[in-house]
């Protein structure tokens, strides 16, 4: 039993690991096309400055991973499955709005993309809030932030 507990935590580690990585090349993603395209871009007055971004998507993709890694753990379960598909569609969409909106400059799009995202997180908080309400309160800073990043990409698409 104590050897399964250990292996346990060392899934989570990885599964943090794992998520941290991605960030990470995300946010070098990012920082490819800061200069010059989304500095010369309008912008709300409420736009963070860089290091809000740098700080703020480590932390999220933390609680990210540790939701995962539980749901993933409850697989099996059939109740759980219906979370695990949006925690694990909204993750993709959740990478793939990067690409989309700093590499191809797809604004509109963008939006678009992250209006669904931003959807189907609330329906992942909302399909595991009274089977594992532990995950669903690990998801609610993410799904804030998914708003106030949809309200930018927002004023972005109007302001240019």
């Amino acid at each position: 039993m104590k050897m399964e507990k250990i292996l346990n935590k060392f899934k989570l580690v990885i599964w943090i690991i794992i998520f941290q990585i991605i960030g990470l090349v995300l946010g070098l993603m990012t920082q490819a096309n800061l200069h010059p395209w989304y500095e010369e871009l309008n912008k709300s007055s409420l736009t963070p400055p860089a290091w809000v971004f740098s700080t703020v998507w480590p932390l999220l993709y933390g609680l990210l991973a540790i939701a995962g890694w539980a749901l993933w753990r409850e697989r099996k379960d059939i109740e759980i499955r219906p979370a695990l598909a949006l925690f694990m569609s909204q993750l993709i969409m959740n990478w793939a709005w990067t690409p989309f909106f700093f590499q191809l400059h797809w604004i509109g799009f963008s939006l678009i993309w992250i209006l669904i995202l931003t959807l189907l997180a609330f329906l992942t908080i909302y399909s595991i809030k009274n089977k594992k309400k532990w995950i669903s309160w690990l998801l609610i800073p993410y799904f804030i932030w998914l708003l106030f990043a949809t309200y930018l990409n927002y004023a972005i698409w109007i302001l240019n």
